[in-house]
C-alpha cells in the first residue's frame, strides 16, 4: 500500500521533503474535498519534487458538465502528473457520472484517471461508490477512490464498514484498476484498511497540525504516518 500526502503550497513542499510520501498529492481544501489548487500553485510544487516521487493533482468536487471538466483536467495534465483526481460530486444519475469520466479520461493525456466518489454520498446526492469500479473501467480510468465529501468530523469507517470497502477493493482490483481510500482518516487506520487490498491510503488533515487539514503540515505527524509504510 502506497501513502499519498496533499500539500497545499510549494511552503509546505519544504516540511513534506524532510519525509517524502510515495504520492505527494496537491489540493486546495478551501475549495472541498478535492479542491483544485490554483494552476500557478500546483505548477510550483510540482517544479520542486524530485521525478523519483509520484505526484497527484485534484481538479474539483466537479460539477456535471463534463466540458468544463475535460479541460480543467487537460490544464492539469500538462504539468505531467502521475494522477489526477476528480470528485464526481455533480453527477446524480450513473449515465451524468459516465458522461464525466470519459470526458476526463480523454483529456487526462498519459496522467493516470482517478474517480473519486463519497462515502457520504446520500449526503449530497451523488452516484453510489459501488457502482464507480464499472463507471471507471466503462471509461478506461486507471484508478478508483473514496473519500468523503462532508469534512465534520466523521471518517470513512463511519459511513462505510470495512467490510463494504473490502468489498469495494476487490471489484476495484477485478476490473484491473487500483484503489484508494481516504476521508479523515488517522495513522491508526493505516493497519486496519490496509487488510481490505486498498493500494493508495491518503491523508491530509492527520498530518497537520492539531490534526486539523486547514493547518499546516506538522513533521512529526507527517513521519509518524510515513512509519507505518
Amino acid at each position: 500500500m502506497k501513502s499519498l500526502v496533499t500539500v497545499v503550497n510549494p511552503r509546505e513542499l519544504e516540511t513534506v521533503e524532510e519525509s517524502f510520501p510515495d504520492i505527494v498529492d496537491i489540493k486546495n481544501p478551501e475549495e472541498g474535498s478535492l479542491g483544485a489548487p490554483a494552476f500557478g500553485t500546483a505548477s510550483k510544487v510540482m517544479e520542486e519534487i524530485p521525478s523519483s516521487v509520484e505526484t497527484s493533482i485534484a481538479v474539483g468536487d466537479v460539477p456535471s458538465l463534463p466540458g468544463t471538466v475535460s479541460l480543467a483536467v487537460h490544464g492539469a495534465s500538462s504539468l505531467d502528473p502521475d494522477y489526477i483526481k476528480i470528485g464526481l460530486h455533480g453527477p446524480e444519475t450513473l449515465e451524468e457520472a459516465r458522461k464525466v469520466v470519459q470526458a476526463s479520461v480523454d483529456a487526462s493525456d498519459g496522467s493516470n484517471l482517478v474517480v473519486a466518489g463519497y462515502a457520504d454520498y446520500d449526503r449530497i446526492d451523488s452516484v453510489p461508490v459501488e457502482e464507480l469500479p464499472g463507471i471507471a473501467a466503462e471509461s478506461g480510468a486507471d484508478v478508483v477512490m473514496i473519500d468523503t465529501a462532508v469534512k465534520d468530523g466523521n471518517t470513512l469507517t463511519d459511513h462505510l464498514q470495512v467490510r463494504r470497502i473490502e468489498e469495494f477493493v476487490d471489484e476495484a482490483h477485478d476490473k484491473e484498476l487500483l484503489a484508494a481510500v481516504s476521508g479523515s482518516l488517522s495513522v491508526e487506520y493505516v493497519d486496519q484498511l490496509r487488510s481490505t487490498g486498498a493500494d493508495i491510503f491518503g491523508v491530509r488533515g492527520s498530518v497537520c497540525s492539531d490534526g486539523k487539514r486547514d493547518t499546516s503540515i506538522d513533521l512529526h505527524r507527517l513521519e509518524t504516518f510515513l512509519e507505518k509504510f
